[in-house]
């Protein structure tokens, strides 16, 4: 019997004796929540358990066309900094590697794609220092270290900025 034969075997096992059933896929690291509805019909959402999303309320602006005064920029990244590892630190995710990181900036107006990735710049190291301790600052976010980035950005409706970030593994 293959294993698609066998999932849907075992989803048809829960759908009979419960009205709400979850699935567990342990080697492909899939969960399968089956819900019966009053029609008898199914309504399978996969869930990839290896993927962790942040949201993080910031306002992530242009550092690239922004001249100001050092100390300024430097309190500036120091509050993303801080923002990123206090959401990191109430989630508590455990990340392997290799693994995608794809960073979206939810703001007012878009900006241009250098822009875009230099304003993730300290969002960035500080997401590549909580994936891999332990080494030098700005260092683990470098190629050949085993994290991928991506970067997307929408336009937000309420002129409210947020930044989500959604870690999953790169196999």
């Amino acid at each position: 019997m293959s294993s698609a034969a066998t999932t849907n075997a075992l989803m048809r096992t829960i759908a009979k004796n419960a009205t709400v059933g979850i699935l567990q896929n342990v080697k492909k690291k899939l969960v399968f929540i089956v819900l019966k509805d009053l029609n008898t019909h199914l309504n399978v959402k996969r869930i990839d358990m290896a993927k962790t999303v942040l949201k993080v309320r910031m306002t992530l602006i242009s550092e690239a066309n922004n001249h100001e005064y050092w100390r300024k920029k430097y309190v500036r990244n120091k509050k993303h900094k801080n923002s990123v590892r206090r959401v990191w630190l109430s989630k508590r995710p455990t990340i392997r590697l290799p693994c995608k990181v794809s960073l979206t900036r939810i703001g007012p107006r878009l900006l241009d794609s250098d822009n875009l990735a230099y304003a993730f710049k300290a969002v960035r190291d500080e997401l590549g220092d909580l994936i891999i301790p332990g080494l030098a600052p700005g260092r683990a976010d470098g190629e050949g270290m085993g994290i991928e980035w991506f970067y997307k950005q929408e336009k937000s409706t309420n002129n409210i900025n947020w930044i989500i970030v959604e870690i999953e593994d790169a196999s």
